[in-house]
């Protein structure tokens, strides 16, 4: 009889060890990296609640898990809480963008740091970071704090900035900053880091590259992995800050040809590579952009905000899993 007992007990145990296992494979294949949308209001003109709303429920409905939202000037038009209320409610996750020096801005990214520069952008994090916390917003995953390179001025100048310690000392004042309200950070670098050596900083949760493609019509994974493999022994996930593919570019002195491809049909092909990439190595990864920006970038037009081959190929790939 307690021969029966004891047979029995373990043969609900395996059952019970083999039903656990089971649901725990299944949970780990259900897991896969996030999806995000770049977004910059403030480029489009969007600088009301309505387009707005417009554009995060298209990014929603394209299959994105998440947007990536620039921060100019949302802070002084008072757009935070309304863009983190509705990204909530539909379901969106949100990475913040910020630059101390942004483009377009007052601020030259030589001029980094100074007194003024930092007080200025610790307004605008204040604002943003009290707002999340406040209104305790968890779908808000991190925020993306870029490296100031200034990229205009020599090689040897560029390199001499980063090195120095005042540039150091300040990034890792800002990320100490962010994280005093328990949010995440991100340091990313919009510079190849084989060619501009950022400094590591210390207490950054992860580093985001952007890598475009320096081919025509081609995805280079092997550029990709170079600049991933910089920050590898630092022992940090990297995440795929910002890529994406444009089929034209302005005509003004200083663009580089990166991420170009000649025409939508290509563009369509590369952002399905992209996504297939993407979902088997990196936790989470952004394409750049919804909307053209500063080139062909966008995934829709700009006037009508109806899909391009390049959009529908994005909401196929996103829709595969």
């Amino acid at each position: 009889m307690l021969y029966k007992k004891i047979l029995a007990s373990i043969i609900i145990f395996i059952l019970t060890a083999g039903t656990v296992t089971y649901f725990m494979i299944i949970t780990v294949q259900k897991q896969r990296s996030l999806a995000f949308c770049s977004y910059q209001p403030h480029w489009m003109g969007h600088d009301n609640m309505s387009e707005i709303v417009s554009d995060l429920t298209l990014i929603k409905g394209m299959g994105f898990d998440g947007v990536k939202i620039f921060y100019e000037y949302i802070v002084d038009k008072g757009l935070v809480e309304p863009i983190l209320e509705y990204t909530k409610r539909i379901g969106l996750k949100v990475i913040f963008a910020t630059h101390a020096t942004y483009w377009g801005s007052k601020y030259r990214n030589i001029d980094f740091p100074n007194e003024k520069i930092i007080k200025d952008y610790e307004r605008q994090l204040g604002a943003i970071c009290k707002n999340i916390t406040v209104h305790k917003y968890t779908h808000v995953l991190f925020i993306a704090v870029y490296y100031p390179i200034p990229f205009n001025d020599s090689k040897s100048e560029i390199i001499r900035k980063l090195n120095s310690p005042e540039y150091k000392q300040a990034l890792e004042a800002i990320v100490n900053y962010v994280k005093s309200y328990g949010i995440k950070v991100s340091m990313d670098t919009e510079g190849n880091p084989q060619d501009f050596p950022v400094p590591y900083i210390q207490n950054t949760d992860f580093y985001g590259i952007m890598p475009y493609s320096p081919n025509w019509n081609y995805m280079n994974i092997t550029y990709i992995e170079s600049w991933a493999s910089y920050f590898k022994n630092t022992g940090k996930k990297v995440y795929m800050s910002e890529y994406g593919f444009r089929t034209w570019r302005p005509n003004t002195a200083g663009q580089w040809d990166f991420g170009m491809v000649s025409n939508e049909t290509i563009k369509a092909k590369l952002v399905k590579e992209y996504v297939n990439y993407c979902r088997k190595n990196f936790e989470f990864f952004t394409y750049f952009a919804l909307f053209d920006a500063d080139g062909g970038w966008g995934l829709v037009d700009n006037q009508t905000r109806t899909l391009r081959k390049s959009g529908t190929a994005m909401l196929e790939a996103l829709s595969k899993d």
